[in-house]
């Protein structure tokens, strides 16, 4: 039974990306780091896809969208940075 909600390495992949992404957008002081982070941070949702289609499992499909939640923050604070 709990291999069913076991989410897969892609998945996890992308729940890596984006949280290491957005430490290095909004963390990391430097002049490169930050649009490496940005970087993977417009990658997850690519993983995320991948894993979504590769896998059927519910568990696989939940973790792949909690990692597209840090781009959804990142965009959010580019959004209120040009809006104000």
């Amino acid at each position: 039974m709990l291999e069913r909600f076991r989410p897969s390495p892609v998945a996890v992949a992308a729940v890596a990306a984006g949280l290491i992404g957005y430490v290095l957008v909004f963390y990391v002081r430097s002049a490169v780091w930050p649009w490496v982070g940005a970087l993977l941070l417009l990658l997850t949702p690519v993983l995320a896809i991948a894993a979504i289609a590769a896998s059927p499992r519910r568990g696989t499909t939940v973790v792949a969208l909690l990692g597209v939640v840090p781009l959804a923050a990142f965009v959010w604070a580019v959004w209120a940075l040009l809006s104000s």
